[in-house]
């Protein structure tokens, strides 16, 4: 929030690695949406969902504005 309010937090264990360098780098980016290219879409397994076709969703989510993403300042709040 622009005020320094908490907006959001969560309590999902993170990989040592993305902690390290989410603390040297100082920051992370931040992505929320229905088409993030996560997820294959009903009827398709992961395995058919290409690498193409989540750049292809995520891209699309963006140019329709279901897709945002920023850089969020990382601190260590454990």
């Amino acid at each position: 929030m622009p005020g320094g309010d908490l907006y959001s937090r969560t309590w999902v264990p993170h990989d040592p690695e993305w902690a390290a360098a989410a603390l040297r780098h100082g920051y992370v980016v931040c992505l929320c949406g229905v088409e993030l290219g996560i997820r294959a879409p009903y009827a398709m397994s992961a395995a058919q969902f290409t690498p193409g076709m989540r750049r292809d969703f995520f891209r699309h989510g963006c140019a329709m504005g279901l897709t945002v993403g920023g850089l969020v300042a990382y601190v260590d709040h454990r």
